[in-house]
């Protein structure tokens, strides 16, 4: 979704819901201007009841959160 503000701000959000082990993955994206030089943007992603799919396990430690502050050169 783009907020068609003055600053760019922009989010998606997704699931991905695995049956029958109940496994849960989630992904999110943000990004927004700040000023004309500066812009942030961030990345999640969750990994939730993985262990219950063991085509996913693997993944059980793998969730973060990535923060960027990204300064744009003229």
């Amino acid at each position: 979704m783009a907020l068609n503000d003055p600053a760019s701000s922009e989010f998606k959000i997704g699931l991905r819901h695995e049956r029958p082990g109940q496994a849960k993955v989630w992904r999110g994206d943000f990004s927004r201007r700040i000023g004309d030089d500066w812009t942030i943007e961030s990345t999640l992603n969750l990994f939730s009841d993985v262990n219950a799919q063991p085509a996913l396990s693997g993944f059980a430690r793998d969730s973060y959160l990535e923060v960027q502050l990204k300064r744009n050169l003229h």
